[in-house]
């Protein structure tokens, strides 16, 4: 089976809270929410921006950049 990179953020918080992630070591990955598919921009070299609900969890898979691998 091919490997896959995964990304979990979770908010523990009661209230929505804003997000700022360094993804820049997967620059030109692109983020693929695993329960709806939904493909979110993809990464780059500036801080990745998110907004999570109260309690809000985001599952992703990484996709490499076309003719990328995962490992």
């Amino acid at each position: 089976a091919p490997e896959e990179t995964l990304l979990c953020v979770c908010n523990l918080a009661r209230g929505a809270q804003p997000a700022e992630l360094d993804l820049s070591s997967w620059q030109g990955w692109t983020p693929i929410e695993l329960f709806a598919e939904t493909v979110f921009p993809p990464i780059t070299d500036r801080s990745y921006q998110l907004s999570l609900g109260a309690y809000g969890v985001y599952w992703f898979r990484l996709q490499p950049p076309e003719g990328g691998s995962a490992s």
